[in-house]
């Protein structure tokens, strides 16, 4: 090789190094200046340290509320009533503002009346001796039944007890309308028999059946008594089907078309309130009731709720009306004070757990009428509530609270009362509402580009997406996002960052004055009551230099092509191996399949799915379990295996005291191996008591979910397309094995609604499984 190319090969490959570590230009190794520094008020108290944020809570959480307040009206034959309702009252010198309003409309009937299906005694006859027997009959109007006759004629022995119970059902003998029973021990009897009635509802011109029934307490024979008489028309037309049951089937009497059951009853005329127009009038809003059966009255009950956006500060008026005049109708108003008071909390992430500690004053103010929640958010989960002894609850009730215009959890403890005067703790985790990054650079016109990496004198923008857990983008509150180097320095820190329609971008950071490398984003966002946080990586490369020495390609063309090929595999070969390294250890929880806890002989006892597809956790534990004993065998070796590598999949195995971890993944990374055995350690931490003396069973270690959260974590919108997967599993499974077609469609309305959700994702991922599932779906409806 002649000397000249050895020269310049020589040069070529020392010449990046010299420039790297001798240059007074930037550099990996300069400690970075903070580029600039967005300040804005902060409207909680907020402070962190890396991968940690603490903060306070900033929402209503506790109340005492009372249904102390009641008023009512009276139609008889009328269509209006109005009332006026206290905006607050005061209990013990403690103000209580109404929060929401219940109004009910019932008892709204216009009268009674009675029906005859047959009373005809001087034609009267017997019929098969039968355990049951059934008369159908049409409803002449809306109505409900108040009491229903049968005319019964027996004569029994001794001096037993006698159940006769009477059932109300449709047509088909299948929905039970309403039900009565009575006892008698007379031996003889021939008389109307009469059975009260209150909780039904029958529809004018439907058909129904009643049926009687009769128990006996002794194994007598009564084939030659009769009980239900029937009779022959006399005035009225046949009324309905007429049966008796012998145990096996009903039949139909032979002579059903001239002959009923002697039967008749009296009934409520009721009123539809959809009919009548009812309305309520509150605060100026018309109001349309929601109609139900009555709970505890005859016929249908209007009901609406109506809740304040703010406490009110003028008396309530609330009207009720409708298009006519009603016979009879009671309207109740239920006022429902609340009376709020103040909390204090705290809220930190540690790992990818969001934690809340929330501390509750109580106010013992002696008054029956008002009962005490301890309120927390809707979304967030209920670890441990501690009385002020520090003492757990073990009878927690909750309920949904809807105060003034947020909804929240209560807490109540109904068999712990009274409670004690100080204060009560809630411990509970929330959801991470971060959604995803989005790294940006400016161009010259002023507009933005997603990129994946920059340049040095580039200038970005950083941007996170954050939504709640029903998809959609939250605002407001305070965010925080900061750039730091390689070497852990701050290179830029913005605070005081709202968030606009779930997005929350960093201002234009220029890139000046700062080494190449592979830099660490943090975000943290926070409204006091929700909170959302995550980490990643960019790499920022140096922007390329003009060379120092050329030849010419006059000169030798050949030489400068080998030059600058050398130059560039020097520069960027350790670039190279760096960014690769960390965009192995960015994304090594995707790589994560199957993780399983077997005991020390191989015994599956809890296995976990990162993925979609499932494994069989005893096949899998029984195989771990004898290669690691074969591969001891074999070599002789008193160290426990520690990776098994089948190409495509690693299985990564942490040892402890009692149990075997085995992670399945795609990559056998260190970073994967050390959270492994991070999670390994908490977990016999956390049941080393329950392990020790293990009996088999499976189920007392399902709080381990909480700890892969910790050590496995995962990104809300991978949990969200794996979770589509496993539903369309779970549907896939459940048509599969039914076989009833009326079964098939009510499924395949819960795949469509679910489908049109996540469509999107359906559509990117899984079209394929979503079509064998609808292909399967058809298949059985049409069989």
């Amino acid at each position: 090789m002649p000397k000249k190319l050895k020269f310049l090969i020589i040069i070529g490959l020392i010449l990046p190094f010299f420039l790297l570590f001798c240059s007074n230009g930037p550099n990996f190794y300069n400690i970075p200046f903070p580029i600039q520094t967005n300040t804005a008020p902060s409207l909680i108290s907020m402070s962190f340290e890396r991968d940690n944020y603490t903060g306070s809570y900033n929402g209503n959480a506790s109340l005492m509320y009372t249904d102390w307040g009641f008023d009512w009206s009276t139609w008889v034959v009328d269509n209006y009533s109005e009332n006026l309702i206290d905006p607050n009252i005061t209990i013990n010198n403690y103000v209580y503002d109404v929060n929401y309003i219940d109004v009910y409309a019932y008892w709204l009937f216009n009268g009674f009346s009675s029906h005859i299906i047959e009373d005809n005694l001087t034609a009267e006859s017997n019929v098969t001796s039968s355990i049951s027997f059934a008369q159908g009959f049409t409803s002449p109007e809306l109505l409900s039944i108040d009491e229903l006759s049968l005319y019964l004629n027996y004569s029994l022995p001794g001096s037993e007890l006698y159940r006769f119970e009477v059932t109300i059902y449709d047509e088909n003998l299948q929905d039970i309308i309403d039900y009565n029973e009575t006892w008698d021990n007379r031996q003889n009897v021939a008389e109307w028999y009469t059975f009260g009635f209150s909780n039904n509802i029958l529809e004018a011109g439907k058909n129904y059946s009643i049926v009687l029934t009769i128990w006996f307490d002794s194994s007598q024979n009564y084939n030659s008594t009769n009980f239900w008489k029937t009779a022959n028309h006399s005035v009225s037309a046949d009324q309905g089907i007429s049966m008796v049951h012998d145990g096996n089937i009903w039949t139909q009497l032979p002579n059903d078309n001239e002959t009923d059951f002697l039967c008749q009853f009296s009934y409520v005329q009721l009123i539809d309130p959809a009919e009548v127009d009812l309305k309520f009038i509150i605060e100026d809003q018309v109001c349309i009731p929601n109609y139900r059966k009555g709970l505890y009255s005859v016929g249908y009950e209007a009901f609406y709720s109506y809740n304040f956006v703010t406490p009110p500060d003028h008396t309530i008026n609330i009207t009720a009306i409708a298009n006519q005049s009603v016979n009879f109708a009671y309207i109740d108003i239920y006022p429902r004070y609340v009376h709020l008071i103040n909390i204090t909390g705290t809220f930190n992430t540690s790992g990818n757990q969001i934690n809340w500690n929330i501390q509750y004053p109580y106010r013992d103010i002696s008054l029956d009428q008002t009962l005490d929640f301890f309120m927390f958010e809707n979304d967030w989960t209920l670890e441990h509530f501690y009385n002020p002894s520090n003492g757990e609850f073990e009878d927690l009730f909750f309920g949904s609270i809807k105060l003034w215009n947020d909804t929240y959890n209560g807490i109540i403890d109904i068999w712990g009362f009274p409670l004690e005067q100080d204060i009560f703790t809630g411990i509970y985790q929330s959801s991470n509402y971060f959604n995803r990054f989005s790294t940006k650079m400016k161009l010259a016109n002023g507009s933005y580009i997603g990129v994946a990496s920059f340049q040095i004198d580039q200038t970005i923008r950083l941007e996170a997406k954050l939504v709640d857990s029903n998809n959609q983008p939250l605002s407001g509150g305070i965010g925080h996002i900061e750039l730091i180097s390689p070497l852990g320095t701050v290179v830029y820190n913005g605070t005081g960052l709202n968030a606009n329609n779930g997005t929350i971008n960093s201002s234009d950071i220029l890139l000046s004055n700062i080494g190449s490398g592979v830099y660490t984003i943090n975000f943290f966002w926070t409204n006091g009551r929700k909170v959302a946080y995550s980490s990643t990586l960019i790499e920022i490369r140096k922007a390329p230099s003009p060379p120092i020495f050329f030849p010419t390609s006059e000169d030798n063309p050949e030489t400068l092509i080998l030059i600058i090929a050398l130059i560039i595999a020097a520069v960027a070969t350790p670039v190279a191996l760096v960014v690769r390294r960390q965009l192995q250890l960015r994304d090594w929880e995707k790589s994560c399949r199957y993780l399983f806890i077997l005991s020390k002989n191989g015994v599956s006892m809890y296995s976990h799915s990162f993925g979609i597809e499932f494994q069989d956790p005893l096949l899998i534990s029984g195989m771990i379990s004898a290669i690691s004993s074969f591969i001891i065998e074999v070599t002789g070796s008193k160290k426990p295996l520690r990776t098994i590598d089948q190409e495509d999949k690693k299985i990564l195995l942490s040892h402890g005291q009692y149990t075997i971890s085995a992670l399945v993944a795609d990559k056998s990374l260190s970073v994967m191996y050390k959270h492994l055995e991070t999670f390994h350690v908490e977990f016999e931490k956390t049941y080393r008591s329950l392990i020790k003396d293990w009996n088999g069973d499976t189920t007392i270690f399902k709080g381990t979910e909480k700890i892969i959260d910790k050590y496995f974590p995962m990104d809300m919108e991978e949990k969200i397309i794996r979770g589509v997967k496993r539903k369309l599993i779970e549907f896939t499974e459940r048509v599969t094995t039914i076989t009833d077609p009326l079964d098939v469609i009510s499924i395949f309305r819960e795949i469509t609604e679910f489908s049109s959700k996540y469509q999107v994702i359906i559509n990117k991922h899984y079209l394929k499984q979503y079509g064998e599932l609808l292909k399967i779906a058809e298949e059985k409806i049409q069989s």
